[in-house]
């Protein structure tokens, strides 16, 4: 089978983010997926508590180590895949490529 490399500046397939571990892990993000083609701005916009946060901060690969972690899906940076669930090289070039502007303040 032969891998279609996608042509959009960002495109997230099946994110799936759980917080905790074991029989006290939630799934917090489930299944999102969208493309951003080049040229184009981009909202997050949902309910209070609907993952707009946990998802930006997952392509950013800045979910605490300690309790978020990526179960699923993968997602392409300028055509580049990117395996969603490792940290590595391809986690640099997403921070880089990337602009997040919070509502509020923000501590990691």
């Amino acid at each position: 089978m032969v891998s279609v490399v996608s042509r959009a500046l960002l495109e997230v397939r099946d994110l799936t983010v759980q917080f905790g571990s074991g029989g006290r892990a939630v799934r917090v993000v489930d299944g999102v997926s969208f493309r951003v083609e080049a040229g184009e701005v981009v909202a997050l916009v949902g309910e209070s508590g609907s993952g707009k946060s946990v998802t930006a901060l997952a392509l950013a690969r800045l979910l605490p180590e300690v309790s978020g972690r990526i179960v699923g899906g993968r997602f392409f940076l300028r055509g580049r895949m990117c395996a969603a669930s490792r940290r590595g090289r391809c986690g640099g070039c997403v921070v880089g490529g990337l602009r997040m502007c919070f509502r509020s303040r923000w501590r990691r």
